[in-house]
């Protein structure tokens, strides 16, 4: 860049950072550089000066014609001394470097944001985004770190607001693809996505992959498993699971077009890890694989066994963890089945205290936020912090409840 670009433009993000740039009535302060300190202008004194100081000189005097700039030099050696931007010309310095005012530039970026917070609802991540963002502009706060431009400013807050409102399971490279014309920008864009929702979300996420299973976007395709105490008719094909004897894995595909012809049991499990799904023999349940949060095609699997059969009772078999509680008050939340827990209490924790492993910070912090939303599990998880302890529910299987 044109050195007469470059020293301009260093007075202009001086002023702009000042408050005389957008507070009116302010008292006028010089905006200026001090040559013999300005790591601009170190050629200006440096050995080999000779080759430089000519250009520095003219740069600055073009400037100084233009009246965008005045100089001030030492009366001993002439040489310049300080730059002095010309407040009273300050819209032509941005003409002369075509240069976007930042008040105009905020102002874009405050219009955008406001209309992505009028369309949130309150306390979603989106929403307390939009609402940080306001404060630090209102604040003159630097924003660089979040977003370097109006338009990636647009793209991150999509990027939110889809995350947020996805409900259908879909590939991850496609959901990217769909909603932003990229397969592969969603994926690049992973820190920043990553680093928001757990900031502003009551939520928090092990890391990337944690967040997209928990809003459906899925590296691959899962399936549910199903065992014990149905007929099932997918297409014209009959199938029984018990004269099966053993577990019958279903695409999302096949649950759609599923049939119920009958049910023997009278309780259902949806268990959370499949090794616990496989050791689990209890022939009076019929037994659901959901593979951790479940998905809205998952979940019509056990609307169209819920219907077939009303009187059924529903329990959840999970980790004594956090991640074990949320799945459980997901089920509840998004069925409308209250799912009764499956060892998942205090009395597990006690018998199998040699299994459980220590809970990490970030456990004790979810815990700690959890005890908040809900009261039901809080005698449990007081004893889990009193006791640094969590159990994954293999142990309980392994050691033959």
């Amino acid at each position: 860049m044109k050195f007469d670009y470059t020293v301009l433009n260093k007075l202009l993000d001086r002023y702009e950072s000042s408050k005389q740039s957008y507070i009116s009535n302010t008292k006028q302060r010089k905006i200026r550089l001090n040559v013999m300190k300005d790591i601009l202008f170190e050629k200006y004194w440096a050995e080999d000066s000779y080759l430089f100081r000519d250009d520095i000189e003219h740069a600055i005097n073009k400037l100084s014609d233009m009246s965008l700039i005045t100089y001030e030099k030492d009366e001993d050696s002439d040489r310049l001394k300080y730059i002095n931007l010309n407040l009273n010309n300050i819209d032509n310095a941005f003409i002369y470097l075509k240069r976007e005012k930042k008040t105009l530039i905020d102002n874009n970026e405050m219009d955008l944001i406001q209309t992505m917070l009028e369309k949130a609802s309150p306390e979603t991540v989106v929403y307390n985004f939009c609402e940080e963002l306001i404060k630090k502009i209102e604040n003159r706060e630097p924003r660089n770190s979040i977003y370097k431009s109006i338009s990636e400013l647009k793209t991150r807050l999509e990027f939110i607001k889809e995350v947020e409102q996805n409900d259908e399971e879909v590939l991850l490279r496609n959901f990217s693809k769909k909603k932003f014309g990229d397969s592969k920008i969603f994926e690049k864009n992973q820190f920043f996505i990553f680093k928001t929702f757990n900031k502003y979300d009551r939520t928090k996420y092990l890391d990337f992959d944690d967040l997209c299973k928990k809003h459906y976007i899925v590296k691959s395709h899962g399936y549910a498993y199903i065992k014990n105490g149905l007929v099932l008719q997918i297409n014209k094909q009959i199938v029984n699971l018990d004269d099966l004897g053993t577990e019958l894995s279903l695409s999302d595909e096949a649950i759609e077009k599923l049939e119920i012809k009958s049910i023997s049991t009278n309780k259902v499990i949806t268990v959370e890890n499949l090794t616990t799904f496989h050791y689990f023999d209890k022939k009076d349940y019929s037994v659901i694989y959901l593979g951790g949060f479940h998905n809205s095609t998952k979940r019509k699997l056990i609307e169209k066994i819920k219907i077939y059969k009303p009187s059924l009772e529903w329990y959840h078999f999970g980790d004594i963890d956090w991640g074990g509680f949320q799945i459980l008050l997901d089920l509840r939340k998004k069925t409308g089945i209250t799912f009764i827990p499956y060892l998942m209490g205090i009395e597990q924790l006690k018998k199998y205290a040699s299994e459980c492993g220590n809970l990490t910070t970030l456990d004790r912090n979810k815990l700690e936020i959890l005890k908040k939303e809900q009261n039901e599990f809080n005698e449990t998880i007081d004893y889990m912090l009193e006791n640094n302890i969590k159990l994954e529910q293999e142990s309980i299987v392994f050691l033959k409840e």
